[in-house]
């Protein structure tokens, strides 16, 4: 053992090897011990440094490269700091008390993004990344579970133990194994969930490690290749879970309090202790490989940074190398060297192909120009062709406007000159109508007044005739008187020929009447065959004016009919003019 140049003022010591009593062959290198009282530490992931939560309360970064410090944060000594963890790439700093608050600081200034908070009713015990790095889990003496997004605002909470939670650890997913996040607590238990990316723990989504320990759940980690759990008790006990089944593969014991830190190595899981020692277990044998002895006080945590294992204790914190760690980065360094190669291989290859790709891309960036030449022609040609469109279209929409117009004109016009002729009709037959009325009741006057003076001459008829028979039957009488005496007969004689001239009188007045009544009768037909006449000739005209108006109805008709077909054209016209505008867009779109 020696002793060299300290950092930050303070004596660092190296170890070439293990102690004697290990295997000389086993390298372990102390590389610096730093002088601080920390509860808690969380590496920034780009390996650069180390912020510490320190006994007396404030936060410091401390450089990986020379270990030199930094105040981050400033907090009371009553502000005890449990856990902390860098989160959102580096961004964030999120610290857990011992009361159960949450506070999350900027990382690189120390100022704050989000003030105290009441996470848990206790103190907040253990918190790791999930969601490959979209939410933060923390563990509290309330027993609970909780997943925070990077706002932190609860996604999801969970009470499946009954102690206080001491121990998460996130797996990564592979071909064989999902993500999953293991909770342990100092019920014994250890219980697991897959962090299916959305935080959310549903009650039938986990379940809990087979075989309960006899003692709470203080630390877990896992291996390399992601095919195991490493769990430690606070009994000191370690056993390994299968990642697949959750039945246990191992159970060892080689110290003697609480496993309080279980760190992957490569080949090897280091567990640090409450008895102040450090060992080094075989990840494929479950063997310690070796042990460091006491460490100076009570291991309180230890983190993998690079190349480095940084362990806390009550008394410093010591920087440990190991050859397995050393393995661990070659082993990497291989694999990156032969991902490199890898790369490169596929970068010439992507380099020939991006040269046919580019000889390609020449050959059709000149096709598509030449296309998009064409289809420059082809755009100017249509958009020539849509403008003429346009423009005929246009005229035949102010012909068929200008048409519409002059034959709403012309219905107007028709419209009047119907309703003039239909009134001029209408004042005809009104006129005829009374003129027909007139003649008819005139014709009708004189017929009645024929018949009354022919049933006046009838009777005078009758009585001439009655007067004419009286005479007759006197004449008779006079002629036997005469016969039978002289003088008187020659008196009766001149009596009869008075009467006899008197009866020829009245038989002559009897025959004029009578000629006078076949007159009348004559006039009467002569007016009824007038009225006749007179209403056949309105019945005429009355047909001839109907046959006018059914003329000028049937034009008015037909203009009606021509001007819906001109209406109908001047929508065709639109609609030819919307085509041969949508045709002409939808070519300049295809064209651009």
């Amino acid at each position: 053992e020696r002793t060299t140049g300290g950092i930050d003022g303070r004596s660092i010591r190296s170890s070439p090897m293990a102690p004697k009593e290990e295997p000389p062959n086993l390298h372990v290198a102390l590389v610096a011990e730093i002088k601080a009282d920390a509860y808690c530490a969380a590496p920034t992931p780009d390996g650069k440094s180390v912020v510490l939560g320190e006994h007396d309360g404030p936060l410091r970064a401390y450089s990986t490269d020379d270990a030199s410090k930094r105040l981050l944060v400033e907090r009371a000594r009553s502000e005890t700091v449990n856990c902390a963890l860098v989160a959102n790439d580096g961004k964030d700093l999120w610290v857990g008390g011992a009361s159960g608050d949450l506070t999350v600081y900027d990382a690189a200034r120390g100022t704050k993004k989000v003030k105290p908070f009441q996470a848990h009713a206790k103190g907040v015990w253990c918190m790791c990344l999930g969601g490959n790095g979209k939410f933060v889990v923390t563990g509290g003496a309330d027993f609970g579970v909780k997943v925070w997004n990077l706002n932190c605002d609860v996604l999801s909470a969970s009470n499946h133990h009954s102690g206080a939670v001491k121990a998460l650890c996130s797996f990564a997913g592979d071909e064989n194994h999902p993500p999953a996040i293991w909770t342990g607590a100092q019920d014994g238990k250890t219980f697991r969930w897959s962090d299916d990316g959305d935080g959310l723990m549903e009650a039938d989504e986990g379940s809990f490690l087979k075989g309960v320990g006899q003692s709470g759940v203080s630390a877990i980690c896992g291996t390399p290749d992601n095919t195991e759990g490493w769990v430690g008790y606070e009994s000191g006990r370690i056993r390994v879970f299968d990642r697949a089944s959750g039945a246990v593969r191992n159970d060892m014991q080689r110290q003697k309090k609480t496993i309080s830190a279980l760190v992957s190595m490569g080949e090897c899981v280091w567990s640090g202790s409450g008895d102040h020692t450090l060992v080094a277990w075989n990840t494929k044998s479950k063997l310690p490989v070796y042990s460091l002895p006491d460490q100076g006080g009570f291991i309180r945590g230890a983190i993998r940074v690079g190349w480095s294992m940084w362990v806390l204790t009550n008394k410093s914190v010591r920087v440990w190398a190991a050859e397995s760690n050393e393995n661990d980065l070659k082993k990497r360094l291989g694999d990156s060297e032969k991902e490199v190669e890898a790369g490169e291989e596929a970068l010439s290859e992507a380099a020939e192909e991006l040269e046919k790709t580019s000889a390609r891309a020449a050959e059709e960036k000149e096709r598509l120009e030449k296309e998009l030449e064409a289809s420059n022609a082809e755009k100017q040609s249509a958009e020539a062709e849509a403008r003429e469109n346009q423009e005929r279209a246009d005229r035949i929409a102010a012909d068929a406007e200008r048409a519409a117009e002059a034959a709403a004109e012309a219905a107007k016009e028709a419209d009047e000159r119907a309703d003039k002729a239909r009134q001029e009709l209408q004042d005809a037959l009104d006129e005829e109508r009374k003129r027909a009325n007139d003649a008819a009741d005139a014709a009708e006057a004189e017929a009645k007044a024929a018949a009354e003076k022919l049933s006046a001459e009838a009777l005078a008829k009758a009585a001439a005739e009655r007067e004419a028979a009286e005479l007759k039957e006197q004449v008779a009488d006079l002629r036997a008187a005469a016969e039978a005496g002289g003088g008187e007969a020659a008196e009766m004689a001149k009596k009869l020929n008075e009467k006899t001239d008197e009866a020829a009188a009245a038989a002559l007045n009897a025959a004029a009447e009578k000629d006078r009544a076949d007159a009348a009768e004559r006039a009467a037909a002569d007016a009824a065959a007038a009225a006749d006449a007179k209403e056949k000739a309105l019945e005429e005209l009355r047909d001839k004016l109907q046959a006018e108006l059914d003329e000028k109805t049937k034009a008015l008709e037909d203009e009606a009919d021509r001007f819906a077909a001109m209406e109908k054209e001047k929508e065709d016209v639109e609609a030819a003019k919307k085509l041969a505008e949508e045709e002409a867009a939808a070519e300049a779109e295809r064209a651009a």
